[in-house]
């Protein structure tokens, strides 16, 4: 279903304010935390409306894990370093949506119960692996008035364009295909 996606869309900007809030790791702990617990829903609910529900909750804590994830990355990069660091995060969030399939692939062999549950296991060892990484950031509070500045530079806009046109063009392909 699309609830993963609605839930990432819904909670990517919000979770980009939440980190510059109260910090990246916090962030990336907390949207961690919930994919774990909602994964592990999705493993154990029968209910087509508590599945779509897990799934959305799903994509609400990939987003904080992203936004919070690309901040921590960022902040704890030095400058002439940054471009490559993040070219290798974008890489890494490349090959785990090329595992996205296989994942449903892997659920359909063995069960949506196994699958799923043994993904929350992984998900909460990394959320544990996290806590113990030290921040790289401080909460700025100011992100509000940045994002709303940014979001009118042309330059931004047109990243953020140029972002999004991959993600369409292999959403209508796979469509299509």
């Amino acid at each position: 279903t699309a609830s993963y996606a609605i839930g990432t869309l819904a909670g990517t900007i919000p979770c980009g304010l939440l980190a510059a809030r109260i910090g990246a790791r916090a962030t990336v702990l907390s949207g961690l935390t919930l994919v774990a617990v909602s994964t592990a829903a999705f493993a154990l609910v029968d209910s087509p409306l508590l599945l779509d529900l897990a799934r959305l909750l799903e994509g609400l804590g990939g987003a904080g894990a992203w936004s919070g994830g690309v901040a921590w990355v960022a902040g704890g990069s030095a400058p002439e370093r940054r471009g490559t660091v993040m070219g290798q995060v974008l890489a890494a969030a490349t090959a785990g949506a090329l595992l996205g399939p296989a994942v449903g692939a892997l659920a359909s062999a063995v069960g949506r119960e196994l699958a799923f549950g043994a993904l929350a296991v992984v998900v909460a060892a990394v959320t544990l692996a996290c806590r113990r990484a030290p921040a790289a950031d401080a909460p700025s509070g100011g992100a509000t008035g940045t994002l709303i500045a940014a979001l009118g530079d042309r330059r931004v806009l047109g990243t953020m364009w140029l972002t999004a046109l991959p993600a369409l063009i292999s959403g209508a392909l796979s469509v299509l295909g």
